[in-house]
């Protein structure tokens, strides 16, 4: 027996049943892995796509469930050298409790997949897991484009993401205290202590794509600047992500290509959007999924052609899906654009490249850094090279970061 299916069998689906997830004195009466489809793009858990039938007593019937499993890592060096311990808290957090109360109209349920039940083990990260509906049977799959989307994919992207933020907008017309309360149940993977420990790889990192520009002579006392802030990263981080009202929203946080799937109709056209992996959500600036996605999954020519008209695409559908039901501040996207670069500045090559996590054999940062800030070659560089020249363009980098308390 596979030790996943180990796993399934004696942990996981008893631990589901005993939920209640699938009705009262459910039973499994069998299951299958289908080991023919891998997962892309996911280096913050691991995949099982399951085919399960359940028995329901009360009913006297067996149902066919198509599921979505995660379960922890198994890189238990990179799994704690990027503090991935809390995610799956986050997750069923905000299944369970943020996308219910925020939603409206059954926005969520068009959304998000369905979510059936998740479990934390506080002492081993290996009994951990979160089972959801899986969507290929209504046709949602990853992008056809493998890292970088076209006008049509981001213009839907957009749509949606505007939609998505706009719950939280409705939210807090009346209820802003509870949305606070539980978004302060968020656990941050970005602590203090981490983002300390992680200081050289964002620096060698974000400077991949800024040196060669201030070599160049381009903008060199800004660029200079820009490098200074991450001499304090935890203080540069914490400005660009704490919440600033009335903008805030709650956000995805992790928000990229790799963790929303796409409808195509016959013409392979995109036509319907789902959003996954919910492990990293934040309080904070809308900039903060924003920002990520078109910098992380646009190429330098659609960016310079079309990023102004992304960012009115996404407001025109968060100003429609309130209704006038509440106002709607004026986005800063610059205040926090850079966000968006310190995260591509290290995930871009990962995926340009391909998944480096194999490689990972030790916890020690300075390797850590080396490693992440030297992957690929001229177009990794350049890529991220690129980033920093269209949010020079669009002016969109600040000589200081710093925010008041």
């Amino acid at each position: 027996m596979s030790s996943k299916k180990k796993l399934l069998q004696e942990w996981i689906f008893p631990k589901a049943l005993e939920s209640g997830c699938f009705g009262e004195n459910a039973s499994v009466e069998s299951f299958t892995i289908d080991k023919s489809r891998q997962t892309e793009g996911q280096f913050a858990s691991e995949v099982i796509f399951v085919g399960v039938n359940i028995k329901e007593t009360c009913k006297n019937e067996i149902r066919k469930y198509d599921l979505v499993i995660k379960i922890q890592l198994q890189n238990e060096k990179f799994r704690n050298a990027v503090n991935l311990s809390m995610q799956f808290e986050n997750e069923m957090l905000m299944y369970d409790t943020l996308l219910p109360m925020l939603d409206i109209n059954g926005i969520v349920e068009e959304m998000f997949c369905r979510y059936y039940c998740g479990y934390v083990d506080p002492d081993d990260p290996k009994k951990d897991f979160i089972i959801l509906e899986d969507l290929k049977n209504d046709g949602y799959r990853v992008s056809i484009e493998k890292i970088f989307l076209d006008y049509e994919h981001c213009s839907l992207v957009m749509k949606q993401l505007g939609k998505f933020h706009a719950l939280t907008y409705m939210k807090k017309q009346n209820c802003l205290s509870e949305l606070l309360s539980f978004t302060k149940k968020i656990q941050d993977k970005w602590t203090k202590e981490f983002l300390s420990n992680s200081q050289l790889m964002f620096l060698l990192c974000a400077k991949r794509g800024i040196q060669p520009l201030i070599d160049r002579g381009e903008s060199v006392d800004l660029l200079k600047s820009l490098l200074n802030e991450f001499n304090d990263v935890v203080e540069f981080y914490g400005n660009l992500v704490r919440p600033v009202e009335p903008e805030a929203v709650l956000c995805h946080g992790d928000f990229n290509r790799n963790n929303v799937l796409f409808k195509y109709d016959e013409h392979l056209h995109p036509i319907g959007l789902k959003i996954i992996d919910l492990q990293t959500p934040r309080y904070s600036s809308p900039v903060i999924d924003l920002s990520f996605f078109l910098l992380m999954n646009t190429t330098h020519t659609l960016r310079k052609e079309h990023l102004i008209d992304l960012l009115d695409i996404y407001k025109q559908s968060l100003l429609s899906s309130v209704s006038n039901i509440c106002i709607v501040p004026e986005l800063d996207f610059g205040r926090a654009a850079i966000y968006g670069y310190i995260h591509s500045s290290f995930f871009l090559p990962v995926m340009l490249v391909g998944n480096p996590i194999d490689e990972v054999s030790t916890e020690d940062a300075h390797k850590i850094a080396i490693l992440f800030s030297q992957l690929g070659g001229e177009r990794e560089t350049e890529a991220l090279v690129n980033i920093i020249k269209d949010l020079l363009q669009f002016g969109y980098i600040r000589n200081s970061y710093k925010q008041s308390h």
